[in-house]
């Protein structure tokens, strides 16, 4: 996975600008092993490329939060 560094400062982007956004970024490309853990913010921009492996990926979200999300998200 490939994620823009500070993007998620920039607050919620729209879709629109998301590719320039995370241009004017650092990007790092992150490597993970099955059963690895990546913790990040709902904001960080990230994009992973196509799967090499004909196996479905498999992923569990869980999203924390002290207090609401940044206007405008919601909880749902």
């Amino acid at each position: 996975m490939q994620i823009a560094v500070g993007s998620h400062r920039k607050g919620l982007v729209p879709a629109a600008e998301a590719e320039a956004t995370a241009q004017a970024c650092p990007v790092v490309t992150c490597t993970a092993e099955p059963g690895d853990i990546l913790v990040m913010s709902m904001l960080l921009l990230h994009r992973s490329g196509a799967a090499t492996d004909p196996s479905p990926r498999g992923v569990l979200r869980i999203d924390y939060a002290d207090g609401p999300p940044p206007t405008p998200l919601r909880w749902a």
